[in-house]
């Protein structure tokens, strides 16, 4: 049985139980965005705690808190959430959300720097923590792939050969789904490794439909939005 990379350590398959794979429990949001929308934050871990506890006894184990770097990924306050609930799997991520989110100097910087430092999240530990993550991700716009969603997806790609952890990406509004798919398997990843989130805000059963016959998988996550 295969294992998962889990803030405190390899998790067996067998042993996740029910899964949330695609959840947030603390960031810090971008400076910029927060001076336009100044509740646009989750940095409680008592709070985010709390709420956790009510989905335990709901009969989940494990979750995944995908808050990736660009988006004010903060382990500290993630970590402080798994010691309130330490019955809790929690999986951590590394890359990127989006070019919306990202500083210009995401884009400054070379594919093979941005690479190695997921990498290093991935094998070495985020931040200096020793927490390593699980999951590498990438994203796209609302109906866009340009230059810059390539270059994210590029690097997801890249983190994942290197390592072979999945890839979980951002869809926006659950558009450009297959073209995510095709793109990264264009440089080397098989779609079975691909979970494409926020799927369900898109409508379209024949997109869905020929996404899952690429063998991606497709992540309903936005009942709430939907």
């Amino acid at each position: 049985m295969a294992t998962v990379t889990t803030m405190n350590g390899q998790v067996r398959g067998e042993d996740l139980g029910v899964v949330d794979y695609h959840e947030h429990l603390a960031f810090d949001a971008p400076q910029w965005l927060l001076e336009a929308d100044g509740d646009f934050q989750l940095n409680d871990p008592e709070k985010s705690a709390a709420e956790l506890k009510t989905w335990i006894r709901a009969g989940g184990r494990t979750i995944i808190d995908m808050t990736a770097i660009d988006f004010g990924r903060n382990i500290a306050k993630v970590q402080r959430v798994g010691e309130l609930v330490p019955e809790v799997h929690i999986v951590v991520i590394t890359g990127y959300n989006k070019p919306y989110f990202c500083y210009p100097s995401v884009f400054e910087t070379s594919e093979k720097d941005l690479v190695a430092a997921c990498v290093k999240d991935i094998t070495v530990g985020i931040d200096g923590t020793g927490v390593k993550a699980g999951i590498v991700k990438g994203g796209s716009g609302y109906n866009t792939m340009n230059e810059q969603d390539q270059m994210l997806l590029r690097v997801a790609a890249k983190v994942h050969l290197e390592t072979g952890v999945p890839i979980i990406t951002h869809t926006e509004g659950g558009t450009m789904g297959f073209e995510q798919v095709e793109y990264l398997e264009s440089h080397g990843v098989k779609p079975e490794r691909i979970c494409l989130s926020h799927m369900d805000r898109n409508p379209d059963y024949w997109e869905h439909r020929r996404i899952t016959q690429t063998g991606a998988y497709l992540g309903y996550d936005c009942p709430g939005k939907t």
